[in-house]
């Protein structure tokens, strides 16, 4: 919901730029559903591969959050 919401917001022109940050959310939300999916499966040790898909997710959705929030900061008129 956040992410229809940080591009909705993204349309603005003055927060044009927070679509990158929507964006950026996605991998982070993919990482979410792995280990749910896992525990919806009662933690059966054949999808144990979802718990390092998870991990991977969460390493590339708080990579590109990062991102995305130093662009942001660069581009506002607040950066020196």
């Amino acid at each position: 919901m956040t992410i229809f919401i940080i591009n909705k917001v993204s349309q603005n022109d003055i927060y044009k730029n927070f679509y990158w940050l929507g964006l950026g959310m996605v991998p982070n939300l993919i990482g979410a559903m792995s280990a749910i999916t896992w525990h919806i499966y009662d933690n059966q040790i054949d999808l144990y591969w979802l718990v390092s898909l998870q991990g991977l997710f969460t390493l590339i959705g708080n990579s590109t959050l990062a991102i995305a929030t130093f662009y942001i900061y660069r581009s506002s008129k607040f950066y020196g």
